[in-house]
């Protein structure tokens, strides 16, 4: 079978295609290892940053323990006087949750690779074929829904690691008679975090087939080393051209 060959017209012939090197070679450097391995070994995307998953952890455990206390004080008859605690308390909730969305948005900015239009641009302008560019578009929102369903599972496996040695922190701290109730609320959380990390490895596995089915078919048609090969010597062409521009 004849395979279209890539576009001339291709990443780096502008400075903004030179921005999005790192990026898309970054993604299809883990596409071709999704289609080299199999699913047990690598279900979860390789490419984010693990490390920061214990700091989303920290942050939803403080939001969540907010909001409990604020549940709390508003079901208790709280006088009128107050309203300036249940205030601060509203406002920290909103402050953390800002704060957990920004952390979240970070744990996947490079790693993800939304469908902006200039993300659309720099895919047609890759592939002589439309047809190819539209299938590498839609391997881009596959793959971008995997990598989201893989750091919510790796933020609920951290929260099941952190919330418990909290729990466990708190046992050792209470007083005999409050030990056995702290040790069945414990094993609640498990069992809670226990299933939700099974509904999301479902979901992952799930993702993780469709985009490897999707990725298997255009990579008979449009090899993906060929593509990332391509990427990284535009990428050191472009490297050496601003080198070039420095002044001696």
């Amino acid at each position: 079978m004849v395979k279209h060959r890539l576009s001339s017209k291709t990443f780096g012939n502008s400075r903004q295609d030179e921005v999005r090197f790192v990026y898309f070679e970054s993604v299809v450097s883990v596409m071709i290892q999704l289609i080299e391995t199999s699913p047990s070994e690598i279900f979860l995307n390789p490419a984010l940053d693990k490390n920061r998953q214990f700091q989303i952890a920290k942050i939803g455990y403080r939001l969540d323990r907010e909001k409990a206390r604020l549940v709390k004080s508003e079901r208790s008859n709280v006088p009128a006087l107050e309203y300036r605690e249940i205030r601060r308390r509203v406002t920290r909730i909103e402050e953390l949750q800002e704060e957990y969305d920004d952390a979240f948005h970070a744990f996947l900015a490079d790693t993800m690779l939304p469908i902006t239009p200039s993300v659309r641009r720099c895919v047609f302008r890759t592939f002589s074929s439309e047809i190819y560019a539209q299938s590498f578009m839609s391997i881009l929102d596959q793959y971008n829904r995997w990598t989201w369903h893989s750091a919510l599972y790796l933020v609920d496996r951290a929260r099941l690691h952190h919330d418990v040695n909290k729990m466990d922190m708190l046992m050792q701290a209470a007083a005999p008679e409050e030990k056995e109730q702290l040790r069945s609320a414990q094993e609640s959380l498990k069992a809670d975090y226990k299933q939700r990390l099974e509904t999301q490895k479902a979901l992952l596995l799930a993702n993780r087939s469709d985009l490897h089915t999707k990725l298997v078919s255009f990579n008979r048609q449009q090899s993906l080393s060929a593509l990332l090969g391509h990427m990284i010597q535009q990428n050191q062409n472009a490297a050496v051209q601003f080198v070039s521009t420095i002044p001696q």
